[in-house]
C-alpha cells in the first residue's frame, strides 16, 4: 500500500503501473498478483490504505492541540490540518478520485469506504474541541464539511495555479477567513445549544 501511494504521487493514476509498485514494495510479480490481480484491484485496496492514514494524521494532531477555549483550539486545528491537504497521501489520494469517476471498480471501492468512514468528520471535530463543549448536544457535521470542503478548494486551487502560489498572500488570506467563519459559526452552535439546555 506505501508503495501505491509513492507511485501515485510521484507518477498520477496514468502512470501507475503494477510492476513499479512491486519494485518499490520489493516483492516478486507473482506475489503482487496473488493478492492484486491487477491495478483496479490494487488501487481500490489503496483508498482504504489512504483513509487510514489520514485519519491516523489527524488524530495525532488533536492530541496535540493546546489547552485552550474552543474557538482557539478549532483555529489551531485548521492550522494543523492544512499541512495534511499538501501532502504526498493527499495528492494521491486525488488521483484515486479522479480515477473514480471513470472506472467503476475504484468508484466502487471509494463509495463503500465512505459509507465505512461515515461519521469520522464530526467526531474529529468533537474530539478536536476539548471537553469544554462536551456536555453540549452540537452537530459537528455541517463544521466539518465547512472546514474539510474548504480546505479541499484551497488545495486543489493550489495543485491547478501551481506550487508557486501555495505561500501567496491570497491563501493565506483565505485561510485567515475559513478560520474567522469556522469560528464565529461554532461560537454560534455553543450560544444555541446553551439556550435550549434545560434550566435556561
Amino acid at each position: 500500500m506505501g508503495a501505491t501511494v509513492a507511485s501515485l504521487f510521484e507518477r498520477g493514476y496514468g502512470g501507475l503501473s503494477t510492476v513499479d509498485v512491486a519494485r518499490r514494495a520489493r516483492v516478486s510479480r507473482g506475489g503482487q498478483l496473488h493478492h492484486f490481480p491487477d491495478k483496479q484491484a490494487l488501487l481500490a485496496q489503496t483508498v482504504g490504505h489512504l483513509f487510514e492514514l489520514r485519519l491516523a494524521e489527524l488524530r495525532e494532531k488533536i492530541r496535540d492541540l493546546p489547552d485552550a477555549p474552543p474557538e482557539q483550539r478549532l483555529t489551531a486545528f485548521i492550522d494543523a490540518l492544512w499541512p495534511a491537504f499538501q501532502s504526498p497521501i493527499f495528492y494521491a489520494w486525488l488521483e484515486v478520485v479522479v480515477a473514480s469517476r471513470t472506472d467503476p471498480t475504484v468508484r466502487e471501492a471509494g463509495v463503500t469506504l465512505v459509507g465505512r468512514f461515515r461519521g469520522v468528520g464530526p467526531q474529529l471535530f468533537a474530539d478536536a474541541l476539548g471537553p469544554a463543549v462536551a456536555h453540549l448536544p452540537l452537530d459537528y457535521d455541517p463544521l466539518a464539511a465547512l472546514v474539510f470542503c474548504n480546505l479541499q478548494a484551497m488545495a486543489i486551487n493550489d495543485v491547478a495555479l501551481g506550487a508557486e502560489r501555495r505561500f501567496s498572500r491570497t491563501r493565506q488570506a483565505r485561510l485567515d477567513a475559513l478560520k474567522t467563519a469556522a469560528a464565529l459559526y461554532l461560537r454560534h452552535m455553543i450560544d444555541s445549544a446553551q439556550k435550549l439546555a434545560p434550566g435556561r
